[in-house]
Parts: structure tokens; C-alpha cells; sequence
């Protein structure tokens, strides 16, 4: 009977042992079930998930200045840079006078798509044109209607003090090199008819009437 009974006990605590065994089993399982579902989520939401973007704030270009050099003004910096002088005056409100700037001055170039504020460009003073004073001369006076006279009135229409812009000044149409050349002082037409037709005769003792070549045939000179 003892030893049925001890058969007894002993089968029992073989059971309570392949119970546990199987408890801790299952319940390992179980952790790597939920552990597996936990990943599967985070790989999804991973997935679906959209990305942030840090915004990209623009960067401002930097300013461009340009140095004022010698002979340059507000119209030519504007050519130089492809802008108006207008717009150079608009973003340099330092410049009080456009037709006056100072070497070493530094000018803002604006950028194409910037927006100025527009600035009424002063309108520029008027010229003031001073007559020119004719030039002494200790030239002999020439009497009125000499072959000088004849020749003024084929060259200039008698108009001694003639300054077209042509390049040919005064009643003879001296060119400036062929005037200085006989020792003429300031511009042809700005001396006296004694002073031109006394360089006249210098040049006709050098070079002949082939220095009026049109009109000295016109006269029977050539």
C-alpha cells in the first residue's frame, strides 16, 4: 500500500513539472508573438509615415556696389551694368545731383526684380554759353573786297566767325591742324579777318592755292 502510495506522489509531481514546462513554453511563445505584432506596427508606421522637410529659408543676394572712377557717370554705370540711370537714382538715395558724382563713390546696382521707390530726377541746369572773344591780332588790315574777301565769300558765304561743326573753322575753313600748323592762336573763327587772311598768306607762301583747291578754280587761281 506504502509503495502505491509513493508511485502516486511521484506521478504527480511529474505532472506538475510537465505543467510548468509547457506553461513557460507557451507564454515564451506568446512574448515572441507580441513581440513580431509590435515590429510588423512600427514597420508600418515607419512606412507610411511622411517624411519632414526642414524648411529652406532664401538667402537674400548680397549687394552690388560699383566704384566711381574717373570719367564715369550715372549714364555710363547704368550702360555698364544693364540698368536705367532712373533706377541708379532710385536705389542711391545719397545722390542728390545725378550729373555729380565723387571718385571713390560707391553705387548700389539694383537687381532686376527689386522693387524701388521711384525718386524725381531734378531737371539739369542750363547750359550758359558764353560768346567767345575774338582774339587780339597785330595783323596789317586788309582792305575790304580783296582776292581774300573773294575767297571767304566762296568758302563761307562771307562769314568770317563761321563754325559749322564740320571740322573747318572761320572765312577761309581753316581745319584746326593746318591753323596752329601756321601759328594761329584759339579756333579760326573766333580771331579777326586780319589775323585769318594774315595766316592765309603764310600758308599760300608754303603750299600754293592748292590748299582751296575747289574755290581757287572757281576764281581762275589753279
Amino acid at each position: 500500500m506504502r509503495k502505491v502510495l509513493l508511485m502516486c506522489a511521484g506521478f504527480s509531481a511529474l505532472l506538475v513539472i510537465v505543467a510548468a514546462r509547457q506553461a513557460v513554453h507557451t507564454n515564451a511563445e506568446i512574448a515572441q508573438n507580441n513581440s513580431e505584432q509590435i515590429t510588423s506596427v512600427l514597420s508600418a508606421t515607419d512606412e507610411k509615415a511622411p517624411a519632414v522637410i526642414a524648411p529652406v529659408e532664401p538667402v537674400a543676394p548680397a549687394p552690388v556696389f560699383v566704384e566711381v572712377k574717373p570719367g564715369d557717370s550715372l549714364i555710363s554705370i547704368a550702360e555698364a551694368n544693364q540698368t536705367t540711370t532712373q533706377r541708379l537714382y532710385d536705389a542711391n538715395p545719397e545722390i542728390i545731383d545725378p550729373g555729380l558724382l565723387n571718385i571713390g563713390q560707391k553705387i548700389r546696382i539694383p537687381r532686376a526684380d527689386e522693387q524701388l521707390v521711384t525718386r524725381v530726377m531734378p531737371a539739369p541746369a542750363p547750359k550758359q554759353v558764353v560768346p567767345a572773344k575774338p582774339v587780339a591780332s597785330n595783323a596789317p588790315a586788309v582792305a575790304s573786297g580783296s582776292i581774300w574777301d573773294q575767297m571767304s565769300q566762296c568758302e563761307a558765304g562771307g562769314n568770317w566767325a563761321r563754325n559749322s561743326g564740320n571740322g573747318y573753322y572761320g572765312g577761309l575753313q581753316f581745319s584746326l591742324s593746318t591753323w596752329r600748323g601756321v601759328g594761329g592762336q584759339g579756333l579760326p573763327s573766333d580771331n579777326t579777318r586780319e589775323e585769318q587772311i594774315a595766316r592765309a598768306e603764310i600758308l599760300l607762301a608754303r603750299s600754293g592755292w592748292g590748299q582751296w583747291p575747289a574755290c581757287a578754280r572757281k576764281l581762275g587761281l589753279l
